[in-house]
């Protein structure tokens, strides 16, 4: 009886383990209505992340690493992100992000929310697919 216990609690446990890791989907990145290629995204624990340096690429900003934090830096905001941290420096001041920065194979991910719209000044819009829409925002130069 003792064994069957232990089969089913072990069962249960490489189930909700394996659950995890089948829970990561891939998220297409559209920015401004083209599909963006050299950039991984996925959605996580239900957050949409997006690779850090294709992000950074897009938006012609600037990254540089250092062992467990990534400093960024994408038009006039800078931010700096550490892994396993679910808050950021953003010009200064301590900023939560919606979920945990990690790391897999090699790539640094962050929430794609925060760093399009805190740091980018873009729109995000998750749709069908599943897809992420990002927007940019064009600086208004004046009455016409």
């Amino acid at each position: 009886m003792h064994r069957a216990i232990a089969w089913v609690l072990a069962l249960a446990f490489i189930g909700a383990s394996g659950a995890s890791a089948a829970a990561d989907t891939p998220v297409r990145i559209l920015i401004d209505g083209r599909p963006v290629l050299r950039m991984t995204a996925l959605s996580h624990a239900g957050t949409v992340y997006v690779e850090l340096v294709g992000m950074v690429r897009a938006f012609s900003g600037l990254a540089i690493f250092d062992k467990s934090t990534a400093t960024v830096s994408i038009g006039d905001r800078v931010a700096v992100f550490t892994l396993g941290s679910a808050r950021a420096n953003l010009d200064g001041a301590v900023i939560a992000t919606g979920g945990k920065a990690f790391e897999t194979r090699g790539d640094f991910y962050v929430p794609l929310t925060f760093i399009a719209t805190r740091v980018a000044h873009a729109r995000v819009r998750l749709g069908r697919g599943p897809v992420a829409i990002v927007t940019s925002q064009e600086p208004i130069l004046g009455n016409r």
